[in-house]
C-alpha cells in the first residue's frame, strides 16, 4: 500500500511540473508569444568564394565590378517571390547596400556572374544606382552579406523605399532567409 502511495504522489507531482503549451505558468500568466517572424532557412553558396573567405578582386571597384555567382536551396514552396541584398555591415554608416533585386522567379536556384537573377527588378542601392555595385571599401577589411529572403506576397511600394528600409522591410517579411558572408580588402 506504501508503495502505491509513493507512485501515486510521484505521478502527481510530476503532473504538477508539466506545462505543456498554451498552459499557465505557476504565477498563472501565459507566456508571451513571440514577435519575431519564424522563419525557415535558406543555404547560399557561390562558385567564387567560399563562407567567411575573401571575395575575388573581380567583383570588385578594382576589378571588373560584377556581381559573383550565388546558388540558394531551401526555398519554402509556399514562396511567391525572392529578394536579394548585398550590403556592407561594417561600413562608416552601416549597412551600405551594394545591390537589391526584388521580385526573382521563387523557382529561381542561382544567379549567374555579371547577371541578374530570372525575372529580378534592381531597385537603388545605397550609391542611388539600381545596378549591383562592387565592393570598394577605404582601405581596410569589409564583410560583405548576400541575403537572399523567400516572400509570401512581394513588398508594396519598394520603390519609394531606401535601400536600408527594403532591408528591414524584407527581415520582418520574410518567411525563409539565407546569408553568405565573403571578406575584401583593397591591395
Amino acid at each position: 500500500m506504501k508503495r502505491l502511495i509513493c507512485i501515486s504522489v510521484t505521478i502527481l507531482a510530476l503532473a504538477g511540473c508539466s506545462s505543456g503549451t498554451g498552459e499557465s505558468s505557476q504565477d498563472g500568466t501565459k507566456p508571451p508569444a513571440s514577435s519575431a517572424p519564424a522563419t525557415a532557412s535558406i543555404t547560399v553558396t557561390s562558385s567564387a568564394f567560399a563562407a567567411g573567405a575573401d571575395i575575388p578582386v573581380k567583383y570588385s571597384c578594382k576589378g571588373e565590378n560584377i556581381s559573383p555567382p550565388l546558388q540558394w536551396s531551401g526555398v519554402p514552396k509556399e514562396a511567391t517571390s525572392l529578394a536579394l541584398v548585398v550590403d556592407d555591415p561594417d561600413a562608416p554608416n552601416p549597412p551600405y547596400v551594394h545591390w537589391v533585386v526584388l521580385n526573382i522567379d521563387p523557382a529561381a536556384t542561382e544567379v549567374a556572374e555579371g547577371a541578374v537573377p530570372a525575372k529580378g527588378t534592381q531597385l537603388k542601392g545605397s550609391n542611388g544606382q539600381a545596378a549591383y555595385a562592387g565592393m570598394c571599401p577605404p582601405g581596410q577589411r569589409h564583410r560583405y552579406v548576400f541575403k537572399v529572403y523567400a516572400l509570401k506576397e512581394p513588398l508594396q511600394n519598394a520603390e519609394t523605399q531606401s535601400p536600408v528600409e527594403i532591408g528591414k522591410s524584407l527581415d520582418q517579411n520574410a518567411i525563409a532567409k539565407g546569408e553568405l558572408t565573403g571578406s575584401f580588402q583593397p591591395s
